[in-house]
C-alpha cells in the first residue's frame, strides 16, 4: 500500500525503542522536543538550510579543485 506510519505522543526512550523495533517510519512528541512557535520553527529551518547550502558549496569547490589538480 505504500503507507507511512507516524507515531504521535512519544514521550520517552522506551516508547521510541519499541517503535524503532517495529519499523515505525516517523515519530513526534516531547521525546524529540517541546512545541515551539511557528516563527522559531521557520528560523530553525532557515538556519539548517543555510548550513546545508554552505556545505554543498564547499563540497562543490573541493570537487572542482580536485578535478583541476588531477587534470594537470
Amino acid at each position: 500500500m505504500g503507507l507511512k506510519v507516524i507515531a504521535e505522543g512519544v514521550e520517552n526512550d522506551e516508547q521510541y525503542q519499541d517503535l524503532f523495533k517495529t519499523n515505525c517510519d516517523m515519530i513526534q512528541g516531547y521525546y524529540l522536543g517541546s512545541p515551539i512557535p511557528e516563527e522559531d520553527a521557520v528560523k530553525l529551518a532557515v538556519q539548517h538550510f543555510e548550513k546545508k547550502l554552505m556545505q554543498w558549496r564547499l563540497e562543490y569547490i573541493l570537487k572542482t579543485y580536485e578535478v583541476g589538480i588531477k587534470s594537470w
